[in-house]
């Protein structure tokens, strides 16, 4: 599922998005789950936070997230 929804989120470079999610990125999500990290810190942490600072961005990130997740 991390894998789907970060190519989702790839697409939104063609909506400002400088960069999707990297490999280290989905790596280091995936960690972070299996240590017990909640799902939505995880997430927020290696798939939203790093990739931008704009707040629209952000929110599409976390649409596209609430398909794949629940958080």
């Amino acid at each position: 599922m991390l894998v789907k929804a970060a190519n989702k989120i790839r697409n939104l470079v063609h909506q400002g998005l400088e960069e999707g999610v990297s490999t280290r990125e989905l790596v280091y999500a995936g960690t972070l789950l299996n240590s017990g990290v909640p799902m939505r810190d995880a997430l927020y942490s290696t798939m939203i936070e790093p990739l931008t600072h704009d707040s629209d961005l952000k929110r599409s990130i976390e649409e596209i997230l609430k398909n794949y997740f629940d958080v």
